[in-house]
């Protein structure tokens, strides 16, 4: 967490003198020019519109997060990716509206949880405005114009064909809107629905526009309403408009005043006290009497230059004991503070342009983004208060949204990323790891035929709840162990299938429903046209020869916003199917590999020969024009995903009468013998010829990769019928052709491992239409082949089917965790093997997910010996028992002979110093544990290093002898610190260097970290 610690490396004492000095030169108070429309806004609580209110001053009398704070939630919208650069609003007890650029609005409650949402057809780019009852007004870039009520239920659209770029703003039931075709619109917010359709609740515009006002350009200044005017920009003018003359059928006896400024205006107007301020293009900040006699009276009371375009609404302040101050972003990338009198106070540098406008609180402590990616917090006296960097977003991506300032000091704000963020108090209850995972899978046994199983992983905390989405940082299924491949559009080739993200069913709805379920679908194939991803389901290329049959451990991990991981390991049971054609007696078959994925397996493999056939179509009957849901059951049969469909036809047409096609997801298969599908029966109108009426035949139909097409018949088995309130039963299969066949043709089934001994009862002779199931016990691990021949008196070629699978297996699962620092080690090889190590060949996982492990075990009845190991580092447990259908719970800890290569270069205070910077800074951060245990795991190789490069040596010791002078306060702080961190960044590029395959990948990964470890301390983060 990037928070400021006042205790280290702080130049805030130096910073507020020199503030102090500044405000010590400011000049007095503007006095204002009084009239009966002077607006001083007082500020309240609620923050219902664009920049707090009305008239857009940008203040409430919420306090925001104080300098120890945290994320304590973000929540994004549906999993929408797109970016969010509309401000959020917030009502008094907490609840935020926020509209996302992918086309949705939602309201988000205090804890995180889902309020409701509601799908809009278009992009949300600016502020939403909330009415007090909590009705929404919200308008899309494209000009189409929702009210919705308190629940998110629509009571009204319109469209208003029309750009629009700027936030709605509200006053006694009209919306002001301006718009890119020079237009500002006055909208009804309770228009006459009383003839609006319900379907569409849409409403043509000219019954919600009560007038426009035409500009000189194009409105890209959000109005602003204070008094009895409306403020904005159009083009290069500056406009205060009466929308009491509205009855005039002249646009410009409505101006009650205009300023030309010579460049565009895009800041929305802040009126307090009688002034109004507004940006411009042109880098000015002005000030101007909020009521003059008329147009030609007007002249700006001031304007202070800044070193930039100013797109942002200024915010302004009006402290009990201070001069009112006006706080503005420019894009030269600082933040302007700017007294009544249009004296500078003092600006602050951020490293990017700043287009969020600023929110300012009851103490008068001001926040506002930057295009630099981060959020800053300062005091009124222009010092960092604290500045937070977004996890979503990659160093450069702008924060646009300006942010809202919420009840219980939460400040919120959405960023390019997708997310809102709540910032609040930081408070270390909250930074417990408090989740767990139960997982599921719909198929716990899998085949590489494409169909799929879901692997669900339900998500639950006891202190969030049903807000439990609002910690989660992400859920992600480790699938490294399938040894799988996915097909990359970017690159046009196969990748290596890893860690997945879990998402929901495949219908973006799981952050809506706030459940915490987190699923996500993959089917394996060893045919490439299946490859690729449709309707939610992943489908993963098995080369063939590579997947073995038996359980696969996989990992799905939940790693909250604090960085606390809990993964869950869960086995996925492979079964290994083929499909073929025997070949005739007195030829070679060519074998079948099964690969027998542990050592002592039993396996078991089902075989099955014969014509396919339907066995049952439930329920039998449907009516013309009838969408009618039927379960078809098979024999032998091959129903592949996206390759099956279903027909019925009445014997006189090419057309079927019947259809359930996978094109149009009607057909769902369940399996190779089962499937799901819709049947859309054709109404007699539509029927070209022949009968509609009456029982017809079934008609499957799968396309094979290779061209071939499997046609399966269930004879008479569905009836249409003009009533279809009583489901008859499936009318049975005829099986004469196949008994016919039982009696004239058999098949040789021959088992053999590598090594060409057979099984027990090897080679069987088999009957067609007969299934047989084999048991081959305690197999070794490894190839077996399989052999499939007919004899001679076989003239039919027929297709079987071999389904080999696993059992007599349990799992030996638990964590590997570093002994020096407690973290779990992830890419840690935990090995098994019957007695010593070397025995026999050996069974092994890698950890994931923060060192969890799974790792299936056949329940031999002699023992194991389990090693767990990385690197240098290795535990060993001993005479370990696998029960078959149980878990078996063992946690390594690895722990290393050698010496912390520190303790041999420095001694005294400097060994000292290097445990302070150990305990006091890396170990309280979730990623400096992690470089800790990188460190410790690594900790032979470093040794060697130390020894072997003098130069190292050196570096290292002079970096801890600056560590301890900066510790300890040293007047040279800034300087030793600087110096410090360089050694640090060259000791890291030096190590990269001279590193190992391990060492080197490590650093690879963490060394943007550390990077930016490395500058952020320089600035005193």
């Amino acid at each position: 967490m990037k928070t400021q610690d006042p205790n280290v490396f702080t130049t805030r004492f130096l910073i507020v003198c020199i503030a102090c000095i500044g405000l010590c030169l400011a000049a007095g108070p503007l006095n204002a020019q009084e009239d009966d429309d002077d607006t001083t806004t007082s500020a309240s609580s609620d923050w219902l519109t664009f920049s707090a209110n009305p008239e857009h001053t940008g203040k409430t009398t919420n306090i925001g997060p104080p300098e120890e704070m945290e994320m304590k939630w973000r929540w994004r919208v549906n999993y929408d990716t797109e970016p969010i650069s509309a401000s959020p609003v917030v009502d008094s007890d907490g609840t935020l509206y926020i509209g996302t650029q992918g086309g949705y609005m939602a309201a988000v409650k205090p804890e995180g949880g889902r309020g409701w949402i509601y799908n809009i057809d278009g992009s949300v780019k600016k502020a939403a405005s909330v009415e007090s009852d909590g009705s929404v007004f919200v308008v899309t870039e494209d000009g189409y114009a929702y009210y919705l009520d308190s629940s998110g239920e629509l009571q009204w659209k319109s469209d208003f064909n029309i750009d629009v770029d700027t936030a709605p703003v509200l006053s006694n039931g009209t919306a002001y809107i301006g718009t890119d075709d020079k237009t500002l619109l006055a909208v009804d917010l309770t228009p006459d629905i009383s003839g609006i359709e319900p379907d569409s609740k849409k409403l043509l515009k000219s019954d919600v526009i009560d007038w426009s006002f035409n500009a000189a350009g194009t409105v890209k200044s959000s109005p602003t309403f204070a008094g009895n005017t409306v403020y904005f920009g159009g083009g290069n003018y500056l406009y205060a408009v009466n929308p009491n003359a509205a009855d005039s059928d002249n646009s410009s006896s409505m101006v009650k005043w205009r300023y030309h400024i010579n460049a565009d205006i895009h800041s929305s107007p802040a009126v307090y006290n009688g002034v109004v301020y507004v940006g411009a293009d042109d880098g000015y900040l002005y000030a101007f009497n909020e009521n003059v006699g008329n147009s030609d009276d007007v002249e700006y009371i001031w304007k202070r230059k800044t070193g930039g375009a100013v797109k942002t609404s200024p915010a302004v302040d009006d402290p009990e004991d201070g001069d009112v101050m006006i706080y503005v972003g420019s894009d030269d990338g600082h933040l302007y503070a700017i007294d009544e009198n249009g004296e500078l106070q003092w600006t602050y540098s951020t490293f990017g342009a700043v287009r969020s406008s600023p929110a300012v609180d009851g103490n008068g402590d001001v926040y506002f983004g930057s295009d630099d990616g981060n959020v800053y917090a300062l005091y009124p006296d222009g010092s960092l208060k604290w500045r937070y960097s977004f996890e979503d977003l990659s160093l450069g991506q702008p924060v646009r949204s300006s942010p809202a300032i919420g009840p219980d000091e939460k400040l919120y704000i959405g960023t390019q990323g997708g997310y809102v963020y709540c910032i609040g108090e930081a408070t270390e209850e909250n930074k417990e790891p408090d989740l767990s995972i139960d997982v599921s899978l719909s198929l716990t046994s899998i085949e590489n035929d494409g169909n799929p199983t879901i692997i669900s992983a339900t998500i639950t905390s006891d202190a969030e709840g049903e807000n439990v989405l609002s910690r989660i940082a992400s859920v992600t299924l480790d699938l490294s162990t399938l040894g799988l491949q996915a097909f990359d559009n970017a690159t046009g080739s196969f990748v290596e299938v890893g860690k997945e993200t879990m998402l929901d069913d495949g219908l973006f709805d799981d952050d809506s429903l706030g459940d915490g379920i987190f699923t996500y679908v993959f089917g394996i194939t060893d045919v490439l046209s299946l490859v690729g991803f449709d309707q939610g389901v992943n489908t993963l290329y098995a080369v063939a020869g590579t997947l073995g049959v038996g359980p696969v451990p996989l990992i799905v991990t939940v790693t909250d916003l604090y960085g606390n991981r809990v993964s869950k390991p869960v086995a996925l049971n492979i079964q290994q199917k083929d499909v073929g054609t025997p070949v005739s007696a007195g030829n070679t078959p060519s074998p079948i590999t099964i690969i027998n994925n542990l050592e002592k397996q039993t396996l078991n493999i089902a075989f099955s020969s014969g014509t396919p056939s339907i066995l049952s179509v439930t329920p039998g009957i449907g009516a013309p024009g009838q969408r009618v849901t039927v379960i078809i059951t098979g024999k032998n049969t091959n129903f592949i995903k996206d390759k099956t469909r279903v027909e019925i036809f009445n014997g006189v047409d090419a057309a079927p009468i019947a259809g359930a096609y996978p094109e149009n997801d009607d057909v769902v298969v369940n399996s190779d013998t089962s499937l799901t599908a819709v049947l859309n029966i054709i109404s007699e109108d539509k029927a070209i010829s022949g009968d509609l009426i009456g029982r017809w035949d079934v008609t499957v139909t799968t396309e094979f990769a290779s061209g071939a097409v499997e046609t399966v018949v269930g004879v008479t088995m569905f009836e249409i019928a003009v009533v279809s309130s009583s489901i008859h039963a499936p009318v049975p299969v005829r099986q004469q052709k196949i008994e016919t066949l039982q009696d004239s043709c058999e098949f040789s089934l021959d088992i053999t491992n590598a090594g060409g001994a057979r099984p027990d009862g090897a080679p069987w002779r088999i009957n067609v239409g007969y299934d047989r199931d084999i048991t081959i016990e305690d197999a070794g691990q490894g190839n077996w082949l399989v052999y499939v021949t007919k004899n001679d008196e076989c003239t039919t070629d027929l297709n079987f089917k071999i389904v080999t699978s696993g059992s007599n297996f349990g799992y030996l699962v638990g964590e590997v965790r570093n002994g020096f620092t407690g973290q779990g080690v992830d890419n840690a090889t935990v090995s098994a093997g019957i007695g010593e190590l070397i025995d026999i060949p050996i069974n092994s996982t890698r950890t994931s997910g923060g060192g969890y492990f799974m790792l299936p075990l056949s329940a031999a009845e002699d023992s194991y010996t389990i090693t767990a190991q990385k690197g240098g580092l290795i535990d060993i447990e001993r005479e370990v028992k696998i029960t078959a259908d149980a878990e078996t719970e063992f946690n390594f800890s690895l722990m290393t002979d050698f010496r912390c290569p520190v303790s041999g270069l420095v001694s005294g205070d400097n060994r000292r110093v290097f445990y302070a910077l150990r305990d006091g800074e890396f170990a309280k951060r979730a990623r400096g544990m992690q470089w800790i245990a990188l460190y410790y795991t690594h900790a032979a190789e470093l040794s060697s290093m130390l020894q072997e490069n003098p130069g190292l040596k050196r570096l290292c010791r002079r970096f801890l002898t600056n560590t301890g002078l900066v510790l300890s306060g040293h007047p040279l702080l800034m300087q030793t610190k600087n110096s410090m961190l360089d050694d640090l960044a060259e000791i890291i590029e030096t190590v990269a260097g001279l590193a190992g395959p391990d060492l080197s990948s490590d650093l690879q990964s963490e060394y943007p970290h550390m990077r930016a470890f490395i500058e952020n301390f320089k600035k005193g983060q």
